[in-house]
């Protein structure tokens, strides 16, 4: 048996980290199957026959879907090998497939967003990975995989900072060449991506994010996203299902990281087409999804962007400091308000397509799927931020409408998710909360 200072002794003996000693082991200890993964990410480019040992790989990283965030600390150490790897396979159809699905396997468990930030960025890479993305069939359905990679990596590539002209080999060869590409960077890329915003699977996605850092580049605007524009506004109106969803991500990704000032200049050439998107009745989730998500970065176009004077500010952090300041608080709260709502409303004037857009938001707080409501309730969070406050209190009052006798249980979901996103951004003022808190 252990004696009283048995436990003492124990705690002088144990050995002392620091905190960052011990953050590193809690990391280490998150993804228990490192070592292993590691080694077989070693072991692929001499195992090229071994489908056992890639199946193993996606297994282990598939068993964090749920939490992927755990993955973190490791991908640095996993990505980055294995795109070193494909850089070095260009050659090897079948080692470039084997190591695009792995590659896919991070995609999807971590999010393409995270994992992008570990591909390389190198000017030598920018034509080998067009070649070889030209090189894959649109219809191949066992290497979509490889697409989905070879997309987004070459929307990485175009975020170089350096002008396309002097990347684009086809510029410096002369005109009697026939071997030379007859097409240039831009145009092969354009062509490319619109055959993939038909893809039946993720590859529409990647096919529009790399449009959308392709078309918004300073060098690029003129007259590229102009007929880009006029050929998805099209597109939206036939009846190629798969072909509208991929115009729609494609608009949604340009208006979401494009500048203001150079999308204003065209965004009636699309306002048409996503208005008419969002009137007739889709018998696709995703369509109307993708509809109200459009049609809401439509209108953060159309409104400069500015912080509401008028909307709530959260007092002091402790009680003491607000009982302290409420005698001077309440002396001046109420003329300093009324001074920032009448700023607030200056030489603002707001287009008539944002009334436009405001109503189909607020028929998708009614929509039959979650995804819709919660769309259009981000949304109106979104339009609601840069309105003069008595706009604004029109739009709570529109929401809180939703909630009489006769709505349905959608209508009242999609409302309180409008109230929620309204309150996260400190766009219910305490005057409304009369009417808020009975519902």
């Amino acid at each position: 048996a252990r004696g009283p200072g048995a436990h003492l002794a124990l705690k002088m003996t144990a050995p002392t980290m620091n905190k960052d000693e011990c953050t590193a082991q809690s990391f280490e200890s998150f993804l228990v199957e490192r070592d292993e993964l590691v080694g077989i990410i070693h072991k692929l480019p001499a195992e090229p026959e071994n489908d056992d040992l890639l199946e193993r790989a996606r297994s282990i990283v598939g068993k964090y879907q749920e939490q992927p965030e755990l993955l973190d600390p490791h991908l640095a150490s996993l990505v980055t090998p294995l795109m070193e790897q494909l850089r070095g396979a260009f050659d090897s159809p079948q080692q470039y497939h084997r190591l695009c699905k792995l590659i896919y396997t991070f995609c999807k468990v971590r999010g393409y967003k995270t994992v992008l930030k570990f591909f390389p960025h190198a000017v030598s890479d920018f034509e080998r990975t067009l070649a070889l993305l030209e090189a894959q069939r649109g219809d191949d359905a066992g290497t979509w995989e490889t697409r989905y990679v070879l997309l987004l990596w070459l929307s990485v590539l175009f975020m170089l900072p350096f002008d396309l002209s002097s990347l684009d080999s086809a510029l410096s060869v002369p005109e009697d060449d026939k071997t030379a590409p007859q097409q240039s960077v831009v145009q092969r890329v354009v062509a490319l991506c619109k055959a993939f915003l038909s893809s039946p699977g993720i590859t529409s996605t990647a096919a529009g994010l790399l449009l959308a850092r392709l078309l918004t580049r300073p060098d690029m605007q003129d007259p590229h996203l102009g007929d880009f524009f006029n050929w998805c506004s099209s597109e939206i109106r036939s009846d190629d299902a798969f072909l509208v969803s991929g115009c729609m991500v494609a608009l949604a990704l340009i208006f979401k990281t494009g500048k203001r000032d150079e999308l204003a200049r065209h965004v009636g050439i699309v306002f048409d087409a996503a208005m008419e998107s969002c009137s007739g009745e889709r018998p696709l989730a995703s369509h109307r999804h993708l509809s109200v998500k459009l049609v809401q970065r439509l209108a953060l176009v159309y409104l400069p962007p500015r912080v509401a004077a008028w909307r709530y500010h959260r007092g002091n952090r402790t009680l003491l400091e607000n009982l302290g300041s409420v005698g001077t608080a309440n002396a001046s709260a109420e003329p300093s308000a009324a001074a920032s709502r009448d700023a607030d409303d200056v030489d603002f004037d707001i287009p008539e397509e944002v009334e436009a857009i405001v109503e189909p938001l607020l028929s998708g707080l009614r929509d039959r799927e979650t995804i819709v409501r919660w769309s259009a309730a981000k949304g109106i969070g979104r339009v609601t931020a840069r309105l003069p406050a008595d706009l604004a209190d029109d739009i709570v009052e529109s929401v809180l409408e939703l909630f009489a006798e006769h709505e349905t249980d959608s209508a009242w979901h999609g409302g309180c998710l409008a109230l929620a996103e309204l309150a996260r951004r400190g766009l219910l003022l305490p005057a409304r909360l009369g009417s808020v808190v009975p519902v």
